[in-house]
């Protein structure tokens, strides 16, 4: 360090921020001393190292070798902070061990500058992926499975329902194909949140949907695009199915994204969540991008 003397920085942004998400979140000075920490932070660190009713200040002024396992501290948060304090962000994601499970972890680590550029500390976010993450590992299972190298639609399309009904929490999924002649969607698949069904009465997908009302809709899709409504009744996308469709089935959100095969649309991936709006996250539309491209194998 020099002779250099850096004054420990105010935090006071830092906890307004930090306090309002469910991330968990945490401010190290240059020394790699805690200067702030929320909630989530506490709570998963205490499972980290077996000691239940952690508060901040058990935490906050001490340095992380303190806090932390040293194994975890020598391999992984040294190095890390090391290049933050160089001026660079990092981004680590992995699996992890705490307490008695196993969770997977996407941790951000950002320096926090001053109006000179100099760098105060480090920004830690951290964000429980688990259930993502195996989401992501059982899509890789279907796609290996022998449903989808005999190229059964069927059987492939129901385990990927039944993923996004149970690991995403959908209200309703289903599968459609193209047909043609007459322009329609058949359904070839469907699955449902059973408690989703019998409290709030969501009908089921019909056999067939007919396609002569709907052409923006299916223009947005064969040309390859996603709709990623939260909103559906007011979305402008879906204007075709506002009267006919959403509003008589209690599901303001969905999630459409179009099946491929030759550069031409055969069928739709087609997600539905109620009777709360559902805002859509990045998550949710990889795990459905992937899902249509298994699909279209």
């Amino acid at each position: 360090m020099g002779n250099v003397v850096h004054q420990a920085p105010r935090v006071d942004w830092f906890e307004t921020i930090a306090s309002a998400v469910s991330d968990q979140m945490a401010y190290l000075d240059r020394e790699g001393v805690y200067r702030a920490v929320n909630k989530a932070y506490l709570r998963s660190t205490a499972r980290r190292i077996g000691r239940s009713g952690l508060t901040s200040a058990d935490v906050v002024g001490r340095r992380v070798e303190e806090i932390l396992p040293e194994d975890l501290v020598q391999k992984v948060l040294r190095p890390t902070l090391a290049r933050c304090l160089a001026g660079h962000a990092v981004t680590l994601q992995q699996w992890f061990e705490i307490g008695d499970h196993r969770r997977f972890l996407a941790a951000s680590y950002h320096p926090h500058r001053d109006g000179r550029g100099t760098v105060l500390g480090v920004v830690v976010v951290i964000r429980d992926r688990t259930e993502e993450r195996k989401t992501q590992l059982r899509l890789r299972e279907v796609g290996n499975s022998a449903s989808l190298l005999s190229g059964d639609l069927e059987a492939v399309s129901q385990d990927i329902l039944t993923l996004a009904v149970r690991n995403l929490g959908v209200a309703n999924a289903a599968v459609w194909q193209l047909e043609l002649e007459p322009p329609q969607l058949r359904l070839v698949q469907s699955a449902h949140k059973p408690q989703e069904r019998e409290a709030h009465r969501s009908p089921g997908f019909p056999e067939v949907l007919a396609l002569e009302g709907w052409p923006r809709l299916m223009q947005t899709l064969s040309e390859g695009n996603t709709i990623d409504a939260h909103e559906a009744c007011v979305d402008s996308r879906l204007e075709e199915l506002h009267e006919g469709w959403f509003k008589t089935r209690n599901i303001p959100s969905v999630l459409m994204v179009p099946v491929s095969a030759g550069g031409d649309l055969s069928a739709v991936l087609w997600l539905e969540d109620g009777p709360e709006l559902r805002v859509w996250q990045a998550s949710d539309i990889a795990f459905a991008t992937e899902a249509a491209n298994l699909l279209a194998h």
